[in-house]
């Protein structure tokens, strides 16, 4: 009997597998792909766009939405051809799986730099390296993040889970005997629509989403900077250090240590209206200290002290004065202070923009989620079996004619009537027949017979 051999490289090629035949192996490059899209989408057509037009206005906007549109169509289309017609089952739901772990991963990181940014910015750790510090520190969470969700991920077992996921349907367009029950299918789509449809609703009404910010964005750890900066009393020493900072800000790091060694707590200013001149010793030369002038609060005790030791000398004699101090003193008395007013200025991260306009994305996700939910769940073999045996049971049922309707409404109405009546007389007609003298089952006095409001009658 012949045998028919393979060639060398047929074997060699058939026994090598490919890494992409691993369902989480060919999920990631979807995931990277979807990203890569949503980056086109929403990043690169409007960024090429303002170059473009630039002056605005709705008919550019229309424009740029319609030009998004078709952007996004086409790149589903190059995916979908890309993946080839022979896709490997669970690489849909993997790609899912996946956007949904990678945002799980966003906002854990997220929320660990929330609390590295406190202690490095608040609580002052490391010193001066506290921005690198931190940042490395986000980075390690992420890695670990990362690695843990990544071997979830690849785990056989969670593959063979993405398989059975997308074998129920829910990636799939493809309906499920398409020709029976369709009047219940589409009441039960019906009223999903209209539940979620109520939901969005009351959500605009409400006016829910304007509360919040326009886009939903993630704030990138340790690249705040300062802005809207009210200088207070230290506008002086603010342009000294921070020349550009009505331009461009300041470095929220930066900010904070200048705002901590400008505090009200080290510094105040003069109230006095005269002016108060001493000698200073550090400095060998006279100081004027005048309305408006910022000193130290350690500085401001010497100058006090100084002025209060002229006034002892001048009272003993004025010789002493030029002894005492070389200089002069104008105003006899030491100066009165206020506390400086601080600079203030709000945080602004760079940030990572999750899903842009806000009061528009959201309801248009809600309701095209509630859509493709409600078409999937009709299709779903259990529950699409039970909607078509509720139709079959429904048509064997023999509805009435309108005038017969009409008729059993009548009598149902009259029956009521009479029913109403005859209970009514005969409770009249015992109550009456139990309660008379000769018989005085049901006992009546006379002075019980009225009742007071509030009060309970004594039976």
């Amino acid at each position: 009997m012949a045998v028919a051999e393979k060639k060398p490289s047929e074997v060699s090629s058939a026994a090598t597998p490919s890494p992409f035949d691993r369902v989480a192996v060919a999920s990631l490059v979807g995931v990277v792909y979807v990203l890569g899209c949503l980056g086109v989408v929403f990043k690169a057509v409007p960024a090429v766009w303002a170059a473009v037009w630039p002056a605005g206005g709705f008919m550019a906007l229309t424009l740029q939405t319609i030009v998004m549109i078709a952007a996004a169509t086409a790149l589903l289309v190059l995916g979908t051809r890309l993946a080839g017609p022979k896709m490997k089952p669970g690489v849909k739901a993997g790609v899912f799986f996946g956007l949904l772990f990678l945002l799980t991963v966003v906002l854990l990181t997220r929320w660990v730099s929330l609390w590295v940014e406190h202690w490095v910015y608040f609580d002052g750790w490391f010193g001066d390296n506290g921005p690198t510090v931190g940042t490395v520190l986000v980075l390690v969470a992420l890695g670990g993040w990362l690695y843990l969700f990544g071997r979830w991920f690849f785990r056989p077992g969670f593959e063979r889970f993405l398989v059975r996921f997308e074998g129920q349907g829910w990636f799939s367009a493809t309906a499920y005997k398409p020709q029976q029950g369709q009047k219940v299918r589409r009441g039960t789509i019906l009223g999903i629509l209209l539940l979620a449809g109520a939901g969005v609703y009351t959500m605009l009404s409400h006016n829910v989403l304007a509360r919040y910010a326009s886009d939903w964005s993630l704030g990138i750890p340790f690249t705040g900077t300062t802005v809207g900066i009210a200088p207070g009393d230290f506008e002086t020493q603010l342009a000294e250090k921070f020349p550009k900072w009505k331009e461009q800000g300041v470095p929220s790091y930066e900010f904070r240590s200048f705002a901590a060694a400008h505090s009200p707590g080290q510094w105040v200013r003069i109230e006095t209206p005269t002016e108060v001149t001493v000698y200073e010793t550090d400095t060998g030369k006279e100081h004027t200290y005048k309305h408006g002038d910022l000193v130290e609060r350690a500085k401001l005790e010497e100058v006090k002290k100084k002025v209060n030791d002229l006034d002892k000398a001048k009272l003993r004699d004025e010789a002493e004065v030029k002894k005492l101090n070389e200089g002069k003193t104008e105003g006899r008395e030491a100066p009165s202070v206020v506390s400086a007013t601080p600079a203030t200025g709000r945080m602004q991260l760079a940030a990572l923009t999750l899903l842009p306009h806000l009061k528009f994305t959201l309801p248009l996700l809600i309701m095209a989620a509630s859509l493709w939910f409600a078409w999937r769940v009709v299709n779903q073999p259990v529950f699409a079996d039970f909607l078509i045996a509720t139709e079959a049971e429904l048509n064997k049922v023999s509805w009435t004619t309108r005038r017969r309707l009409f008729q059993d409404t009548i009598v149902v109405l009259v029956t009521v009537v009479l029913m109403s009546v005859f209970l009514f007389v005969t409770d009249q007609v015992w109550l009456h027949l139990l309660s008379w003298d000769r018989i005085n089952v049901i006992q009546v006095k006379k002075d019980q017979q009225t009742v007071k409001p509030g009060e309970k009658p004594r039976w």
